[in-house]
């Protein structure tokens, strides 16, 4: 696949070959394979390069993909996509290795692949590479095997004809014997479409059962010429093929098979090509000759070693840890250093700022003098990593392209066993935090109040905004200064001064409650529900980024995903150490170097979808202002993942367990537009577990605190609508005051005005009288009974009127007269108070019509 023409800087020349526009139908030579075919062509500095060489590039390209890369979500969407030609092809010529990488999981990562793929072979646009992607579709089914064969027999009406031809070749080449791909060929073959026919001939051409031999007879016959001629050309070939088989075929010699290779080996192959691999092994590789077993060593006909060889030997090194380090120990020292960098810290590293921080020469350009261009190429001491280059808005105009290093994830998983994890990957205890600004400590007041917390929720008195998406200001306003809830801070920034409360109510919500919180032991069971799963559907981890834009777009395995992070939080709060102060920046380090997944949104559906709205800092350190930033993957950590669990660690200390130290939220690089930070959040910086939360998370076996809960009983009075308290009671006086009005500290006066208050709908005044019975009485004295049925009885006392129109008549004595006299308009009209008349939907027109016969004109759709 000779491509050498293609510059390197491909990449920038995606718009136009994805614009159909952008190509040119003129005689000129293709820069790369020198025909002059009247094909369509691009232009390049160079030249012109046609569709065909192009196409290769694009196969290239797709054989050397690393689906690890891309997230399930990016990849189907860009096979449904309709304009980027250019991924699309890439996606579909790699298609193997994203099958390894996702449809050997669930059943539904499968489904979702498949069913982004079967539509290419139908992709018919009069763009230039529309064949390419349709026969890269078809490749790509074929090697998909029976897996996708349900999606092809399941297209209703395979439509335009090429959609429908190429379904019968991907079937047909898959499993021809199976009796449902019978049918579609035999359909095929009835197609009205001489090109279908066609295709079903190819198909056939492989088969020799009966079925087949009678749809091969038909066509022979067929209306259309060139069905016919197809066919007669078939039966030709067949016929020798008969005649040659009753001669003895000359022994062949059977070719020997090249070894397997392994996963490895196969990623390195992609990685790499062979004059750099020789250049490699020149260098370094060199030394480790003596590992090649004897088929892989050079001989007098093959003194130098192939690529297939090359790649043996580098897997070989990296897969074991002493000639790893060996080899690790021959390079410069700067390769080491963004070595444990981009294994243990960063996914990439931008190539600017390496060189520049580590004084190296990282890659080596060289100018093409005939066309002015400036080509880059990576150094060799440097062939540990890849390269690649991106376009990044931040940067200057002038030099929007980014070059970064890159690490595979398999490569990163394998050196971390090889080098030692840096000190962050435990956690590190502090002896006492940094100064800061705030200093939260619980001291068990949280534990004192949840029975009253669990009680107010039950009771229904958090109210949401019509959306329900959104707990009220005011309602949170309410629940603060009546449960005295001590906030996290004191300023009148609406999104700072009910913090604590908004963590709590939403935590705690209806949903999530089952019985009250009275105990340690409850709220154990209520942080177990959340961790494994049985609980707090509803409550996911995105709630916490409500800086972010754009969440209806989430991706569709999100449920699974949710419970991936919330089993990595359960890891991380299970290691920490009790009275011990810990650095936020320790626990994102801790989490990184683990791997552990926080990845709360997918990286592909938070890069194409969501945003924020505000200012990012540039690479010159200048902040660009009020712009709608989307979350690329440079920016993914800060915008996602350290909010979250950010968030988190305040909703921990929030139950009392932890204590935390913070300042006012401030974010350098990240801020919403007139805000100093990205996520309310963003003021955490130390973290302490208190023995409450040892308990909870499961670090200790018990808990005492010491407190007395009260007791006061409730006694109705038999005679009149009050309420006795025997003694004060905290909980016992919120439930009361939610039904009646407080006379003294334990006398509540009871009446329709304080039962119905708060009320917005009959299903909120039902659960009350539910939530009576059981807490208060469900056997209550006859006055109370009578009460309560009497509520019920008066629900909906009126019922608004369907299919009925209100008018209001002119103050005109003439007008009123004929509406009381007339026959015809008492007949349709009813008479309402205040010159009102109501008329029946399906009689206005009748109304209409009787007025005019007196002069008047009304219109019904004028207000």
């Amino acid at each position: 696949m000779n491509l050498k023409q293609i510059p390197n800087n491909f990449e920038t020349f995606y718009p136009t070959i994805d614009d159909p526009e952008g190509w040119v139908h003129e005689h000129y030579l293709c820069t790369n394979c020198g025909k002059n075919a009247i094909r369509p062509k691009i232009k390049i500095p160079r030249g012109r390069l046609c569709n065909e060489c192009v196409g290769r590039f694009f196969k290239r390209k797709g054989l050397e993909i690393d689906a690890a890369t891309l997230s399930l979500s990016e990849i189907t969407r860009q096979l449904l996509g309709t304009n980027q030609v250019c991924q699309r092809l890439i996606l579909l010529w790699g298609f193997k290795g994203i099958m390894r990488q996702y449809a050997k999981g669930t059943t539904e990562s499968a489904h979702s692949l498949f069913k982004s793929l079967v539509p290419n072979m139908g992709f018919v646009t009069p763009h230039p590479l529309a064949h390419a992607v349709r026969e890269a579709a078809v490749r790509a089914c074929v090697a998909a095997g029976e897996g996708v064969l349900p999606h092809l027999l399941a297209v209703r009406k395979p439509e335009p004809w090429q959609f429908f031809a190429n379904i019968i070749l991907s079937a047909g080449s898959i499993a021809p014997s199976d009796e449902k791909v019978r049918r579609l060929i035999k359909k095929g073959a009835a197609d009205a479409s001489p090109n279908v026919r066609r295709m079903v001939l190819v198909v056939l051409s492989d088969t020799e059962n009966e079925w087949a031999r009678h749809l091969f007879e038909a066509l022979l016959v067929d209306t259309n010429p060139l069905v016919r001629e197809a066919a007669a050309e078939l039966s030709f070939r067949r016929s020798q093929v008969k005649r040659a088989s009753g001669k003895a075929a000359p022994a062949q010699k059977k070719k020997a098979r090249h070894p397997k290779q392994s996963p490895l080996e196969k990623l390195l192959d992609r990685f790499y090509a062979a004059d750099f691999l020789q250049s490699i092994y020149e260098a370094y590789l060199h030394r480790f000759k003596d590992c090649f077993p004897d088929n892989r060593k050079a001989t007098p006909v093959r003194r130098k070693p192939r690529k297939s060889d090359l790649v043996w030997l580098l897997a070989h090194v990296y897969s074991d840890k002493v000639l790893f380090l060996k080899l690790l120990s021959d390079l410069p020292r700067a390769v080491e250093k963004v070595l444990h960098r981009l294994v243990w810290d960063e996914f990439e590293c931008d190539v600017e700022d390496l060189q520049s921080s580590l004084d190296a020469q990282i890659v080596n350009t060289r100018k093409e003098p005939y066309y002015d261009e400036m080509y880059v190429h990576l150094n060799p001491d440097y062939f540990i990593f890849t390269l690649h280059s991106t376009f990044d808005y931040r940067r200057d105009w002038r030099k929007p392209q980014r070059l970064n290093l890159r690490l595979p994830e398999d490569l990163r998983t394998l050196f971390k066993t090889y080098l030692p994890p840096p000190r962050e990957f435990d956690y590190i205890p502090l002896e006492q935090p940094e100064r800061t600004a705030y200093l939260f400590e619980d001291r068990g007041e949280t534990q004192e109040r949840l029975a009253v917390l669990s009680r107010y929720v039950q009771q229904g008195n958090v109210k949401y905004s019509k959306s329900g998406n959104r707990i009220l200001i005011g309602s949170l306003k309410k629940m603060k200064e009546y449960l005295h809830i001590k906030e996290f801070y004191s300023e009148e920034d609406k999104d700072l001064r009910y913090l604590r409360t908004l963590l709590i109510a939403e935590f705690i919500s209806e949903d999530a409650l089952k019985t009250d919180i009275r105990s340690p032991e409850d709220l154990k069971s209520l942080f177990a529900g959340y961790f494994d799963g049985s609980n707090f559907k509803y409550y996911h981890a995105k709630d916490m980024l409500a800086h972010l834009k754009g969440g209806s777009h989430d991706d569709w395995n999100y449920e699974k995903r949710d419970m991936r992070v919330r089993g990595a939080m359960w890891l991380m709060v299970q290691n920490l150490m009790v009275d011990q102060w810990i650095s936020l920046k320790n626990i994102f380090k801790f989490a990184r170097y683990r791997g552990l997944d926080l990845e709360v949104l997918d990286r592909g559906t938070a890069e194409h979808y969501l945003y924020f709205r505000g200012a990012i800092r540039d690479s010159g350190d200048k902040l660009i202002e009020d712009m709608r930033i989307h979350i690329e993957p440079s920016i993914y950590d800060e915008a996602v993942i350290h909010p979250y669990l950010r968030g988190m660690m305040y909703l921990f200390a929030a139950f009392g367990l932890l204590d935390i130290a913070y300042d006012h939220p401030e974010h350098k690089n990240l801020q919403t537009t007139g805000k100093p930070y990205l996520s309310v959040f963003d003021g955490l910086s130390f973290i302490r577990l208190t023995h409450l939360g040892a308990y909870v998370f499961g670090q200790q076996d018990s808990y005492a605190i010491d407190f007395t809960e009260s007791a006061g009983d409730l006694v109705l009075d038999e005679n009149r609508l009050i309420i006795y308290l025997t003694q004060k009671d905290r909980l016992k006086s919120l439930l009361l005051e939610n039904i009646g009005e407080r006379v003294t500290d334990t006398c509540y006066r009871v009446n329709f005005q304080t039962f119905l208050k708060d009320c917005d709908t009959i299903g909120e005044i039902r659960r009350k009288i539910t939530f009576f019975k059981e807490h208060i009485s469900d056997r209550p004295p006859s006055v109370w009974a009578v009460f309560l049925n009497e509520i019920t009885s008066k629900l909906n006392p009126m019922e608004p009127v369907e299919n009925y129109a209100v008018f209001k008549l002119n103050p005109s004595r003439e007008l009123v007269s004929l509406f009381a006299t007339d026959k015809v308009l008492k007949k349709y009209v009813r008479k309402a108070e205040d010159f009102n008349i109501i008329v029946e939907n399906r009689h206005i027109s009748k109304v209409k019509k009787r007025l005019q016969t007196f002069g008047y004109f009304m219109d019904p759709t004028q207000k």
